[in-house]
């Protein structure tokens, strides 16, 4: 059974061999995902608590807040391609929640270009509470 974990070691993989052009072994992809992972102030630390996780529940599901931060660090240049990443952990964006209406406008608008930063100072000005806590890039 694949795992989001599984998920964020393919979608990193891809995002290696898309720029460089070469085949990415795991290591490498690893790497990937703590350079997406440190853009919405997520350590290694992280990493290696939702992959032990997910090794010992395979049923585990990552809080959506979490799930949102990882998918806006990969810059999906669609909500369709987001939601289908968020699909994988059993989430997506509604059109019916006024937070998630947020999100969907600003990934859309930027194609998405956005930081977590920007969305959650939106949702703050919206009066909502922020995904996650992020460093400004």
């Amino acid at each position: 059974m694949e795992t989001f974990f599984d998920v964020l070691i393919q979608v990193c993989k891809q995002r290696v061999e898309r720029s460089t052009g070469k085949p990415c072994d795991y290591a490498s992809a690893e790497r990937e995902l703590d350079k997406v992972l440190k853009t919405v102030n997520l350590d290694v630390k992280y990493k290696y608590n939702i992959r032990r996780r997910y090794e010992s529940d395979p049923e585990y599901r990552i809080e959506q807040e979490y799930a949102i931060a990882i998918a806006i660090a990969f810059k999906f240049p669609t909500v369709e391609e987001l939601n289908h990443f968020l699909s994988k952990a059993s989430y997506s964006l509604s059109d019916c929640h006024q937070k998630d209406i947020i999100i969907r406008d600003i990934i859309a608008s930027s194609k998405g270009k956005c930081t977590l930063f920007e969305i959650n100072d939106a949702l703050y000005d919206a009066g909502f509470k922020p995904l996650i806590v992020a460093r400004k890039r």
